[in-house]
């Protein structure tokens, strides 16, 4: 029975995340229609900058979703603050589903459309942190790596099925009413989520804390404040793994199919088909990464995995350029694994930075911020280099500078140890060459 218990509560909030990343991949693929119907004003490279607005806007809500659910979570219960997340969501993304065009109602379908991408990115601050930090909270120490990794997987999941539906709707000659069963079904999906976590429990250790927690006002009303006061370091480390984290996937998720259609010329349904080698090794990768995180640790996976990037970068664009389709399946695969054994250890490295009275917050806010910040702008980022280059081979280049700076921060600490071994040395080799002269 408790078997079917923890199956039952891992379905619930693994399939939030998964409604989550299966909106967010759905809403690019479809950024191009949307123009036409939700914005058709002026030329239709105007109509895809507003749609492309749009997508953007829900990444700027990400943070602000987290800081609300964040607080909310940290003192009223992880379970409150998920089930209103996933109610949330729900509702923005039926009403996507039903929303009626410019040729029906006029400007208020634009509004419409905005209004619900703000809601569902509110939302999303609070699913990621939410559920990583609830998952390894009813998880046994030596499963939390395992746990951890389902969030990141369950992301994958979404972006796949969203692919699968964009590609059987053959996207580039879709009807009006085809596209809105992908958005009712994704509703449908999120109100299924919320009736199995109405059945679930609250976190034990959150429990724990709540009859242990300390009478002063900072700590129990304003966990964020207690976050930013406290928890400072911490903090910059959940936004450069948020960052870098985000970078990589919508890379891989997002930026390869529209490096495939403008710079190979590639149909985009092609593309499409292509991607979804990287999301299921990206899959693979994130289940057996975090098994053996739980034996090995998250860090060294993490380094391993951030310093490959250095050096596989240029070659997996190169296969993306060879027009061989075995080659770009392949390439495709590759840097969608590498991925993945990344993404698969960021949670359970960032449950051991914060004590459990901020770690929603802490997890939620700084991961978006990151997110929003660097990781959504990262396909803007990339097709601008090529733009303003004219280098193929410009966005492998930024993510090796990305990695650059990501590994500075993270291994600061060993730096800052090895240079004053170095200093040392060399001072103890210039007092012994002194102390010979006399």
């Amino acid at each position: 029975m408790n078997y079917f218990s923890n199956n039952k509560r891992t379905f619930s909030y693994v399939v939030g995340n998964s409604v989550e990343f299966y909106d967010f991949t759905l809403y690019a693929l479809h950024a191009p229609l949307f123009a036409t119907i939700f914005f058709p004003y002026g030329s239709s490279s105007l109509g895809l900058m507003f749609s492309l607005a749009v997508f953007a806007a829900a990444f700027v809500m990400r943070p602000i979703g987290s800081i609300i659910f964040g607080h909310i979570g940290d003192k009223h219960g992880r379970k409150k603050a998920l089930v209103l997340s996933i109610s949330l969501m729900a509702i923005a993304t039926f009403s996507i589903g039903v929303m009626p065009t410019v040729k029906q109602v006029g400007i208020v379908a634009s509004f419409g459309i905005l209004i619900a991408r703000l809601c569902q990115g509110f939302s999303a601050g609070g699913e990621y942190g939410g559920s990583s930090t609830l998952l390894m909270e009813f998880a046994n120490s030596n499963k939390r790596g395992l746990y951890g990794a389902l969030v990141p997987m369950s992301c994958a999941v979404g972006a796949l099925l969203a692919s699968i539906t964009a590609a059987s709707l053959q996207i580039e000659t879709v009807s009006l009413e085809a596209w809105r069963w992908a958005f009712i079904i994704g509703g449908s999906i999120a109100i299924i989520a919320l009736i199995l976590r109405l059945k679930t429990s609250e976190s034990p250790q959150f429990s724990n804390h709540i009859h242990m927690q300390s009478t002063k006002s900072d700590n129990v009303n304003l966990p964020f404040i207690n976050l930013f006061r406290n928890y400072k370091v911490e903090f910059v480390t959940t936004i450069f793994i948020g960052a870098y984290a985000n970078i990589l996937i919508n890379i891989v998720f997002v930026y390869l199919n529209i490096y495939l259609f403008s710079v190979q010329g590639m149909p985009i349904s092609e593309a499409i088909g292509y991607n979804i080698f990287a999301i299921l090794s990206f899959i693979v990768a994130t289940v057996f990464t975090g098994y053996y995180s739980d034996y090995v640790g998250q860090n060294g996976i993490m380094r391993l995995s951030s310093l490959s990037f250095l050096f596989i970068s240029i070659p997996i664009f190169l296969g993306l350029q060879s027009h061989n389709s075995t080659l770009i399946a392949f390439s495709e695969a590759i840097i969608g694994f590498i991925t993945g054994t990344f993404a698969a250890c960021t949670n359970g490295f960032m449950y051991k930075l914060y004590p459990s009275n901020v770690r929603y917050s802490g997890i939620g806010i700084g991961y978006c911020i990151g997110m929003a910040l660097f990781g959504g702008t990262a396909p803007l980022i990339c097709a601008y280099l090529v733009n303003l280059y004219s280098i193929p081979l410009m966005p492998p280049i930024y993510l090796m500078i990305v990695t650059c700076c990501y590994l500075c921060w993270m291994e600061r600490n060993r730096f800052t140890s090895s240079m004053g071994y170095i200093l040392n040395l060399s001072k103890s080799r210039r007092y012994k060459t002194d102390a010979k002269k006399y």
